[in-house]
């Protein structure tokens, strides 16, 4: 067995998940990614907040304003926006919460659908990247039917 795979063999025994996947990210070197959020500690890349200006986002973000991340696909926007969320959330200020939300594009034209969809995608992306109680209580309660207003 190689020395990695000895390394891999001693720490794998850790009750950490954390201490297991620094295990495994030693056996495995770094490679470059070509699809999906690029990971730091796994994939070669760019560190996602340096291809943006962080301080006039924080700005934004402080004074309650929207901001668009638009860039051609594969160029890391979801990596930033991951990163990003961490980034805002570990000030203790803000709650922030990445959703992916392509899913609704199912319901086509049917907006309560769609509604119900996305808003499923942030309650459980809440619940995973906070820990959020109110979440929580929400996902026991029951669906109601949402009709337009007339």
């Amino acid at each position: 067995m190689s020395q990695a795979g000895d390394r891999f063999k001693k720490q794998s025994s850790s009750d950490s998940p954390q201490a297991n996947r620094r295990a495994i990210l030693q056996v495995v070197e770094r490679y470059f990614n070509t699809e999906g959020p690029m990971e730091a500690e796994e994939h070669y890349c760019t560190p996602p907040l340096e291809r943006v200006d962080l301080d006039k986002i924080l700005t934004l973000v402080g004074r309650k304003k929207y901001f668009v991340l638009h860039a051609p696909r594969q160029t890391g926007k979801t990596s930033t926006l991951k990163t990003l969320a961490e980034t805002i959330n570990s000030t203790g200020r803000y709650r922030c919460v990445y959703a992916n939300i392509e899913e609704a594009q199912t319901a086509g034209e049917v907006v309560p659908e769609a509604m119900h969809v996305i808003l499923g995608q942030l309650a459980g992306e809440a619940r995973r990247m906070l820990g959020d109680g109110f979440v929580q209580q929400a996902k026991h309660h029951e669906r109601l039917p949402i009709t337009p207003a007339e």
